[in-house]
Order: structure tokens, then C-alpha cells, then sequence
């Protein structure tokens, strides 16, 4: 009788831990909604600092920060950017069918300051024009495509006066983490430049060099696969040569920060503190923000100025290619 007692009541004991354990789970995931894993201790701490900073705007020891940082980020000094108008040339307009040749010149050209090329063709029996924006080329960091109308403005920010930092964050394979990267790189560049220009002048007239610290790129990303971290490959592998910082979040946090409903902001996420106070710069996911109206704008205006020339009077149906969207009801 003894022994059955026994067995009864580690029984009994075993069922209470395992009640206890559900309940801690649902509890978790009560306070806790975006965590996948509640019983990660690494996920659950960090979740609790930023619960506690939501709450009380208390500064912890976590290397992300507290809400109260938020004010020390950096606004792009966008007014510092140079921006050409783009000079437009009939020889950038070029009529063929599937079939024919292209005679465009197959070399990448640089912009701003010029547009484009446009090329008609003859699909299905409708005429479709085709903004070969993949030729363009912005100075120094050599960016095409889509990203060099969407990082028009901070490509041309000066190096001295771009910001000490760029932060932003997304996949591993971005497009854009790649381009921010290939950026920044390039006003390394330019200020090793402009120090090895100075320097002799400074020598020669006994003067003390003034020294530039270096531009970093700063990326937020959530845990990289093991394939990835023992094989770099791709944009993720091209950004890190270029000098990206990676900084790994777990999915928790990555999501507590970076959740949005509709598009991406301008402003830093709350609790996120800037990497250099008072001279790091934000940059959302994929550059979809106030940063992209310049190359938005110079792209419309050379659309409205072709088309002006070319159309004859007819209605325009502008087409865009759409990568990642997200579709909401």
C-alpha cells in the first residue's frame, strides 16, 4: 500500500508540473504574442526590456536601447544633396521590334544629369515603352536600376556632410541593404580622397589635418540561417566586402521593433537607440521613404517630358514592376 501511495503521488505531483507549464506557456504568450518560442530565455528577456521601456521609458543594460534615444537620431541632410536636372536627348528614344537589334549603347551611363533611354516595342500587336533605368549608373557607388531613383538623394549627399552612421534593416539578400552599403562605401572613399588632396596642402602650410571618421552601414536583420553565416553568398556577401555591420535580432525583438501595418516610417522605432548619438541617419526597409521623392520626382518628370514629345496627344498607361508587395482589403 505504501508503494501505491507512492506512485500516486508522483503521479499527481507529475500532472500538477505539467498543468503548471501549460499555464506558464499561455501566460507568455498572453504578455508576449510575437514570440514564437516562449520558453527561449534569450526571447523572453529581451522582450521583457522592451515591454519595460514601453511602459516606464526605463533605460536597461540591452545593447538595443531605450525609448528615450529615440530623439537622437539624425534627419538625412537632404538639402545637402546635389541634383542636376537630367537633360533630355532624342537620341535616348529608339523604336525596334522584338526581332531587331538594339543600338542603344550597351554601356551603362551615369546619372543624374541625364536621362534614361526609352525604347519602343512592339508586343502582341500594342506598342510598349520601356525606361531602361537599368543603365543608369549613380557616381561613385555605381548603383542601377530601381534603387539608384530610390537612393538618388543620399548618393549625392557630399561626404562630409553625410551622416556618420546609416541604419536600417530588413533581409539578407535586400536589394537595398546592398545599395545603402555600396553608398556608404563610396564616401569612404571620397573622403580618403579628399583627405589625401588636403594633406599636402596642410603640410605645406604647417596645418593640422582635420581628421573625418569613417561612415558606417549598420543593418538589422533577424537570425541568419547556419548556411548563410558558414557560406556568404549573394547581396548579403557583396554588403559585408563593402564594410556592412550586422547586427542579428531574435524574431521577437526584430518584430517588436520593425512591425507595421502600412509601409515604412521615417522615424527610427521607438526603444531603437542610434549607433553614433546625434549623427546616425534612418533608412526603412527597402528605401521607401521621404529620402526617395527626389529620384521619384526626377523619374516622373523625364516620363511626363517624353512622353510630351513623343505622344501625340494619346492617353499614357504607366506599368510598374512590383517585387514584394503587400496587399491589404
Amino acid at each position: 500500500m505504501p508503494y501505491l501511495l507512492k506512485y500516486h503521488l508522483i503521479a499527481v505531483c507529475m500532472t500538477f508540473l505539467l498543468l503548471l507549464k501549460n499555464w506558464r506557456a499561455s501566460a507568455f504568450r498572453h504578455f508576449f504574442p510575437y514570440s514564437r518560442h516562449a520558453y527561449d530565455a534569450k526571447i523572453l528577456s529581451s522582450a521583457l526590456c522592451l515591454k519595460l521601456e514601453d511602459r516606464s521609458g526605463f533605460k536597461s543594460s540591452s545593447p538595443y536601447g531605450a525609448k528615450e534615444n529615440s530623439s537622437r537620431w539624425r534627419k538625412l541632410p537632404l538639402d545637402k544633396a546635389v541634383i542636376p536636372l537630367a537633360e533630355y536627348s532624342k537620341d535616348d528614344f529608339e523604336t525596334r521590334d522584338n526581332l531587331s537589334k538594339s543600338t542603344l549603347d550597351p554601356r551603362p551611363m551615369s546619372s543624374p544629369g541625364k536621362a534614361s533611354p526609352v525604347e519602343l516595342r512592339h508586343i502582341r500587336g500594342e506598342q510598349v515603352y520601356f525606361k531602361r533605368d537599368d543603365l543608369l549608373r549613380l557616381p561613385g557607388s555605381g548603383i542601377s536600376g530601381n534603387k539608384a531613383r530610390k537612393m538618388l538623394a543620399l548618393n549625392q549627399i557630399p561626404a562630409e556632410e553625410f551622416p556618420e552612421c546609416v541604419a536600417s534593416y530588413g533581409g539578407p539578400q535586400s536589394n537595398a541593404m546592398l545599395a545603402i552599403a555600396a553608398i556608404v562605401h563610396s564616401k569612404n572613399l571620397e573622403l580618403d580622397l579628399l583627405m589625401s588632396k588636403n594633406e599636402t596642402t596642410m603640410k605645406s602650410n604647417s596645418e593640422s589635418l582635420p581628421l573625418h571618421a569613417p561612415r558606417r552601414f549598420i543593418y538589422y536583420v533577424k537570425k541568419l540561417p547556419r548556411f548563410l553565416k558558414k557560406n556568404p553568398s549573394g547581396n548579403f556577401f557583396r554588403a559585408k566586402m563593402l564594410g556592412m555591420e550586422l547586427v542579428e535580432l531574435t524574431n521577437s525583438v526584430y518584430h517588436d521593433y520593425f512591425r507595421r501595418d502600412y509601409g515604412a516610417e521615417d522615424n527610427a522605432p521607438n526603444g531603437l537607440e542610434a549607433p553614433v548619438p546625434y549623427d546616425s541617419a534612418w533608412i526603412p526597409q527597402g528605401g521607401a521613404c521621404s529620402a526617395a521623392l527626389p529620384g521619384g520626382t526626377a523619374l516622373a518628370n523625364e516620363i511626363i517630358l517624353f512622353w510630351s514629345e513623343n505622344g501625340k496627344g494619346r492617353p499614357l498607361t504607366v506599368l510598374l514592376p512590383g517585387g514584394t508587395c503587400k496587399f491589404t482589403q
